[in-house]
Formats: C-alpha cells, structure tokens, sequence
C-alpha cells in the first residue's frame, strides 16, 4: 500500500511541475512529451507490479519498457521529479542497482528545492535507498594502453564516456557490457565483458597503430633523369675522312688530266696514247670525286643525326654544298643546331 500510495504522488507531482502559468511556448512542448512518456511509464509499472521490491519475472519485460519510459520522461523535462523517482523504484525491481542508485540519489538532492513539502519528505527515504543499494553496485575500471592517447574517444555500451574516468572505477548495472575506444591514427579496439553484483573488475584496451601510408614522392625529391649515354662519332668521322681522301684523289687525277690537256697545242695532242690518257684520267677525276663527295656527305649526315643523342631531330641540319672551279671541285658541309 505505502508503494502504491508513493506512485499516486509521484504521479501527482508530475503534473503539478507541469502547469507552469510562466513557462514559455517551447518548455510547454517538453512538458507535454514528459507528460505522455511518464503516463505511459506509470500504466505499464501498475500492470507488471514494477514498483515492488521484487516484481514476478513474467512481467519482466513490462518493467524494462516501463523504466525506459521513465528515462525517456526524464531526459525530455529534468525537472519532472516523479519520473526520476518512479524510474529509481523500476529499476531497483529489474536488479539494475546502479541505475536505481543514481536515480534515488538524484531525488534526494533535488527533493528539499521543492515547494511542495510532501516532495519535500522524498529526500530522507531516496538517500536510505540508495544507501541500501550501493553495496551491491559492480564496478568496472577501463585502462586504455600506456599511455593512453590524448583524444581517445571512449564508449560503455555505446554511451560515451570522458576519457578522464579512465583508470577509475565506473558505476554499472550487473549483466553483459562491451566498452570500446577510438583515436585517430589507431585501430578501434574493444572487449566485452560480464559483471555481477558487487563485482569489481579491470578491464584494459590495447590500441594499435594503423599502418603510416608511403610518403608521396614530389617533383623537388624525385631523382634527376640518367645523362644521355655519349655519342659515338668514331664511325662517322672515318667515313667522312674516306670520302675526303676519295675526294681528293678524284683532284689529283683532274690535275693530271689538266695537264695532259694543256701539252695538247691547240687541241692537237701528239699521239692516240697522250689523248687517251688525258681522258682516261678526267673520268677518273669524275668518278673518284663523285664518289668521294657522296661518301663524306653520308659520313656528315651520319655524324649530324646518328647515334644517341637528348637533341630533338628536328632541331639539327646538315647543309652539303658542291664546290666547281676551273682548277678542281670539292664540298662544303655544314651543321646547323
């Protein structure tokens, strides 16, 4: 009966924190979502018998949806007393002594601020419950490497938690949680585990660091270009000799045959024999000379553009020039860049 007759002013405190005549628009919404929450939250902890100090198992079930009501109440208007303390008495059925822990103590601090002198009389009984119950609290104590990461981002059971509670012991409900943590340039890590009443138990996170990608090679370090290998102009030269010599060679013989020409008077030579050797050694001249300048033009040409080279081929020109006079013939070659 006393339960009963504490959920009746639990129920009633709620609604007079709710008519609030100088609450502004956007507190009235909040309160009329508190308000439906709570009156949903009440309706299932009467049908499971939640607010009793062991509630049948069959109505299990109801209990949890009823407490997740209360908190959902809570969170959407904080100062609704009545889902805090009714929350406090759910939970306490369910076993989660942790949560009805914080929840009784929450209501003792707030109790004696209230104008209301029956709210007022739930402090001394929230401060004795939550007395009674924090033997039976398990706690767990997360480490995370050492030394733990400065932005380790952490979590218990996807609630995150400051990094500061690390290395200290944590309130928590029995049953089964799973702590994780984060920070940049680490893998995640993460361990579940089991706590029972009364429990104490330290749980350690390892994190290791992610592989550092390749440093991204820029143009200033990256390695000059190999020299071009050197160019052989042995080959070239030699021919472009040989072609001179032929050249030459063809001079000497047009020289012979010049002066073959001129010990003919007139025109007139004095025999068959001294004539056919002038014009036997004028085609020589011809032939050794054509052939000489051929021969060097071709070596010139393969020593312009042969061979390897870093220079394009449209930037070099051979330029080859015959030279006649009356006394000989010869070639000039030129390279242009």
């Amino acid at each position: 009966m006393r339960a009963r007759r504490a959920l009746a002013l639990a129920t009633l405190s709620f609604a007079a924190s709710s008519i609030s005549p100088a609450a502004d628009e956007d507190d009235e919404k909040k309160k009329a979502v508190a308000t439906d929450l709570f009156d949903h939250g009440v309706k299932l902890m009467v049908a499971n018998k939640c607010d009793d100090a062991s509630p049948p198992a069959s109505g299990r079930a109801g209990c949890e949806e009823a407490l997740d009501y209360f908190i959902k109440s809570a969170r959407a208007w904080p100062k609704a007393l009545g889902a805090h303390r009714n929350g406090a008495f759910v939970a306490r059925g369910l076993g989660k002594v942790a949560t009805a822990a914080r929840s009784f103590r929450e209501v003792a601090r707030r109790a004696p601020l209230e104008a209301s002198e029956s709210r007022r009389r739930w402090a001394e009984p929230a401060v004795k419950e939550a007395e009674a119950l924090e033997p039976r609290i398990p706690h767990v104590t997360v480490r995370v490497g050492d030394p733990a990461p400065t932005d380790v981002v952490l979590t218990i059971d996807g609630e995150p938690f400051d990094a500061t509670l690390l290395a200290t012991a944590i309130a928590l409900d029995p049953g089964s949680h799973e702590v994780t943590a984060e920070a940049p340039g680490f893998k995640r890590a993460s361990r579940a585990f089991e706590l029972q009443e009364r429990q104490s138990l330290d749980v350690t996170l390892s994190l290791e660091a992610l592989p550092k990608p390749p440093a991204a090679v820029t143009s200033s370090s990256a390695a000059p270009p190999p020299p071009p290998p050197p160019r052989d102009t042995t080959a070239p030269m030699l021919v472009t000799i040989g072609g001179g010599v032929l050249v030459g060679v063809g001079l000497a013989f047009g020289a012979m045959a010049k002066s073959a020409k001129d010990a003919c008077k007139g025109g007139v030579c004095k025999s068959q024999a001294d004539l056919d050797k002038a014009r036997s050694r004028a085609t020589l001249s011809t032939a050794f000379s054509a052939v000489g300048l051929v021969t060097a033009a071709g070596g010139a040409a393969w020593w312009a553009f042969g061979g390897a080279s870093d220079e394009p081929q449209t930037a070099r020109r051979l330029t080859v020039v015959p030279l006649v006079a009356r006394d000989g013939a010869g070639v000039s070659l030129g390279r242009s860049f």
